[in-house]
């Protein structure tokens, strides 16, 4: 067993609940084999504001706009969201930004 670290800024912290205003940081156990999709589907079950804004486990799909940097590299999604996770890793959801 091991555990991520999951990240989420102020201004997106609302998908894990309406209580969080501030970084939403959580540490997550998860084993060896223990990929990306198992964990988002994992949250996804438990949080339906994440599961709304974020990840849809029905189809496996990441929502269009939201990044996920891991271990501060931006990943390619839907490439990479078979990728195992280690102990130690630090995971950032991060919507999109746009405007002028």
């Amino acid at each position: 067993m091991g555990k991520v670290i999951l990240k989420i800024p102020p201004f997106f912290a609302y998908v894990m609940g309406p209580e969080f205003t501030d970084w939403f940081v959580q540490d997550r156990e998860v084993s060896k084999e223990t990929t990306l999709r198992d964990l988002l589907t994992e949250i996804a079950l438990i949080n339906p504001m994440f599961r709304s804004a974020v990840f849809n486990p029905d189809e496996g799909t990441v929502s269009e706009g939201i990044n996920i940097i891991l271990n501060q590299k931006l990943l390619n999604i839907p490439l990479e969201i078979g990728t195992k996770l280690n102990d130690q890793d630090t995971i950032v959801f991060l919507p999109s930004l746009a405007g002028g």
